[in-house]
């Protein structure tokens, strides 16, 4: 940098020297280049003092920079633990809620068999129709209530068409008692001849029979279904 300086101010200091048209005198600038190495001067203390505040605010800036990832850091860990905290109380309340949920629905059970007191009661009362309702028969009035075929006063529900209705008369006959008349599920099933619907079957009906047969203990092959064809 300085030889190049040098050789600048060397032709500068060639081009300018001459001889004066008048007094055929030599003449130099040398007051012209004191200046302008003064100029020079400034602008070299001009451009360092910029340069050492670009650096400081460099540092400044890589300083504050360090601080900010610091801070997204310190975030991270924060959203991390917040995450964590959210999916355990998550999988509390889950759990909380299932056995909520389980308690809820072993509490309609048993509330639901209890209500039957009243109809079983009645039904028994009837000496003609009480075998429908004994101890061995309330097993299977249980698990149909449960698989929503009757209601907890032993009425039919939405899925117990006539012919469902027929096929668990059949079943509390041949698997219950077979002394249960078909005036009883008529009676308390408000039908005319239920009887008639036994060999009446639908194909939404027949998707029906598989579940009947297991909750009164069949299987496909019992001599029971195969006699009846259901």
């Amino acid at each position: 940098m300085e030889q190049d300086f040098s050789y600048i101010l060397n032709t500068y200091i060639s081009q300018h020297r001459y001889d004066d048209a008048e007094g055929d005198e030599q003449y130099t600038m040398e007051e012209d280049l004191m200046k302008i190495m003064s100029k020079l001067d400034k602008e070299n203390k001009r451009l360092r003092k910029e340069n050492l505040a670009l650096q400081k605010e460099r540092s400044s800036l890589l300083t504050e920079l360090n601080v900010q990832r610091k801070h997204a850091e310190d975030l991270q860990h924060q959203l991390a633990d917040t995450i964590l905290k959210l999916n355990k109380q998550k999988s509390s309340t889950s759990d909380d809620a299932t056995e909520s949920t389980e308690v809820n629905n072993s509490h309609r059970r048993r509330k639901a068999l209890a209500v039957n007191s009243d109809v079983v009661e009645r039904i028994r009362n009837n000496t003609r129709y009480c075998s429908a309702v004994s101890e061995k028969a309330m097993k299977y009035w249980r698990l149909l209530i449960e698989n929503n075929y009757v209601d907890d006063r032993l009425r039919r529900c939405g899925i117990c068409s006539n012919h469902v209705a027929a096929v668990i008369a059949n079943r509390f006959q041949t698997v219950v008692d077979p002394s249960i008349p078909w005036s009883f599920f008529n009676k308390h099933w408000k039908v005319r001849n239920l009887q008639s619907a036994l060999n009446v079957p639908t194909d939404k009906s027949r998707k029906h029979i598989p579940i009947i047969n297991a909750i009164f203990g069949l299987q496909p092959d019992s001599p029971i279904v195969l006699k009846s064809n259901l």
